[in-house]
């Protein structure tokens, strides 16, 4: 689908009732439901793919689709608000929350992948910090009291610390 088209609304049903879901806007996080190369024999090269053969290829031709297929379990983040046609809640995008996401995947899925961004960018930012510490300390500053260069790494790692959870909410969108 392309980026620009409109999604079409649907309801989302939980134990605790039903609540329309506004995609544009949302990152989904669909699942893949064909995934086939083909070669020039496969009735499905020229059905699906363009009649005029490139150049110098080696004639294979792959096609791969994603959808949320009916019925799914969804877990979707984002901020709900109340409709404007009726009294109900709906969930929509909204410039002031960053995050609106529709996925297939579990929350337990999803949290522990946000995980593994917070440490992997607090490790690679405490990394560049001592580096930089000891780089600074070998090279311009041979003489520097370690009570300075012990400052510089507690508030490098507040730094890391705040750009980590901040790439959090880039690895959902990435």
């Amino acid at each position: 689908m392309a980026k620009n088209q409109q999604k079409a609304p649907f309801y989302l049903k939980d134990d605790t009732g039903v609540i329309r879901i506004i995609p544009d806007g949302a990152e989904i996080q669909d699942k893949q439901i064909f995934n086939k190369t083909c070669r020039f024999s496969d009735p499905l090269y020229f059905a699906k793919g363009p009649l005029p053969e490139i150049a110098d290829s080696d004639h294979e031709r792959r096609f791969i689709e994603t959808a949320i297929p009916l019925h799914a379990n969804l877990y979707v983040m984002g901020q709900a608000r109340q409709r404007e046609d009726i009294v109900a809640a709906e969930i929509t995008n909204d410039k002031n929350c960053p995050m609106f996401l529709i996925s297939t995947r579990t929350e337990k899925q999803i949290s522990s992948g946000l995980g593994i961004w917070f440490w992997g960018w607090l490790v690679i930012g405490l990394l560049a910090i001592i580096g930089g510490v000891w780089l600074s300390s070998i090279v311009f500053r041979p003489f520097q009291p370690l009570s300075g260069q012990l400052f510089l790494i507690a508030a490098g790692a507040a730094i890391c610390s705040s750009l980590s959870w901040a790439g959090c909410g880039w690895s959902t969108t990435a």
